[in-house]
């Protein structure tokens, strides 16, 4: 799991009580992407926004400390958009990156691009994982799988276009990667898939909040998947405090 620093993380301060519960983080990052909304229409001009005042309205709704960057979207990424978390040694999230396609302006050629609003729900969408991110720390810091098999596994099984219908192939193939892993390893696979598909669950109906066009074929409902995620995990917690109890029953008999 990694660290998160100051500058990828809204101060406690922000939430009721200091604390602030998972749906009070939730509905705080809905608010975020809606003022954002908000900000935005009055500065759309033909369909196009820099990526000066892109980034400007997102910081407006940001506590100063949030490090965030907005990058062209390489054509041979087939993705229509990326958010991404900008990683320092120690392995310490320090800020955000959200990458876009950029266009010429319309009828004026902009050496430093801007960004189309035809595909705003796919704005909408990134703006979303960034502003969930930095209200729950605890989403960017499960953000990285232990080792590239369990991506794929992730990634085929659950998550990517690959995935289809989520039936009992795509269990069983989840369950015999499972068995490889010790105790601890399953665990922490689980728990940052988990965490995956909460926030791309939530991402995607944001996304689809702001356009009636969008999303129509992606099968955004990841419900059955975080269920058969959160069954294989309790199962695993149990198993782990039962080992523990019996460790300490062993060691005070010693």
């Amino acid at each position: 799991m990694s660290k998160v620093s100051p500058s990828a993380k809204i101060p406690l301060k922000q939430f009721l009580g200091g604390k602030g519960s998972f749906n009070q983080r939730l509905d705080y990052a809905k608010k975020l992407n809606y003022d954002f909304y908000k900000q935005v229409c009055p500065e759309i001009k033909k369909g196009m926004i820099s990526p000066i005042t892109y980034r400007k309205l997102l910081k407006n709704l940001l506590p100063d400390n949030i490090k965030l960057h907005i990058t062209k979207l390489p054509q041979s990424i087939i993705e229509k958009g990326i958010f991404g978390r900008t990683i320092q040694l120690g392995n310490t999230i320090n800020g955000f990156t959200i990458s876009l396609p950029y266009e010429e302006e319309y009828g004026n050629k902009n050496k430093n691009g801007m960004i189309s609003l035809k595909n705003f729900s796919t704005m909408m969408h990134e703006n979303f994982h960034l502003f969930v991110e930095a209200a729950n720390p605890k989403f960017s810091a499960r953000c990285s799988f232990e080792d590239e098999q369990g991506y794929e596994v992730f990634n085929q099984n659950l998550y990517g276009p690959a995935v289809g219908s989520f039936g009992l192939g795509k269990m069983f193939k989840i369950m015999q990667y499972l068995k490889t892993k010790p105790l601890e390893d399953r665990i922490n696979f689980l728990q940052l898939a988990r965490y995956h598909l909460y926030e791309e669950h939530y991402a995607y109906i944001e996304g689809a909040n702001y356009s009636n066009s969008m999303y129509n074929n992606v099968p955004f409902n990841f419900k059955p998947q975080i269920a058969f995620l959160e069954m294989l995990l309790y199962a695993n917690i149990q198993k782990a405090r039962k080992q523990n109890e019996l460790n300490l029953l062993k060691s005070e008999n010693e």
